[in-house]
């Protein structure tokens, strides 16, 4: 807007005045580009933000960030494993301030398995029981036995499965939502006709 003033002395002469001035009251664009919201599997993440030319940009990463950061292109920052919250904020020139926040998780452990069964040696039963436990946030499991199995399967609960005599090879593959995966291996042995069998066929 411009605001014209004007004033007349005594004798008739008009002077005028002349200012020139903005009505701002919109905050300004603010976009968080990196992080976002997900898992990393990688300690070190890039700090990314965007705003209006001329805004001021400041952060914080309120985990770990006992002061606001300033924002500086290119910045990257080294975490530990955690849930973490970012803040951002942009002033423009006018004084409005424009607030973002962003929550992602830093995972870098692979999760854990655990084969609970079957057990080392399965004695008088074709029948064998698979149970996986992984304790560390595993959300994808598989598993084949070897020498029966082709390729993997989906493992989503405790399954039985009917097998032979012989040594066999249970392998489990698990990964977290962040992209770690881990894997394992146990042999296991079924008798199905142990002495103590053969003597009750007697």
């Amino acid at each position: 807007y411009d605001l014209y003033a004007y004033a007349t002395n005594k004798y008739g002469e008009i002077t005028c005045k002349t200012v020139h001035f903005v009505v701002d009251i919109t905050p300004p664009n603010l976009t968080i580009n990196s992080p976002n919201t997900g898992y990393y599997q990688s300690k070190t993440i890039a700090i990314e933000l965007s705003s209006e030319e001329g805004t001021l940009i400041w952060y914080r990463i309120l985990e770990i960030d006992e002061n606001n950061q300033t924002y500086l292109a290119g910045h990257y920052r080294t975490i530990n494993d955690g849930n973490y919250t970012l803040i951002a904020y942009s002033q423009d020139v006018a004084g409005n301030i424009a607030v973002r926040n962003v929550t992602f998780v830093i995972d870098t452990v692979p999760p854990s398995i655990t084969i609970v069964q079957p057990v080392e040696t399965i004695s008088n039963n074709s029948t064998v029981t698979i149970e996986i436990l992984s304790d560390d946030g595993g959300e994808h499991i598989l598993y084949y036995i070897s020498p029966i199995d082709s390729g993997n399967s989906s493992y989503n609960g405790v399954i039985s499965r009917s097998l032979y005599d012989g040594d066999f090879i249970i392998h489990v593959f698990c990964s977290d939502l962040a992209g770690n995966s881990n894997h394992t291996s146990y042999n296991f042995t079924c008798l199905l006709y142990t002495s103590d069998a053969a003597d009750e066929l007697d």
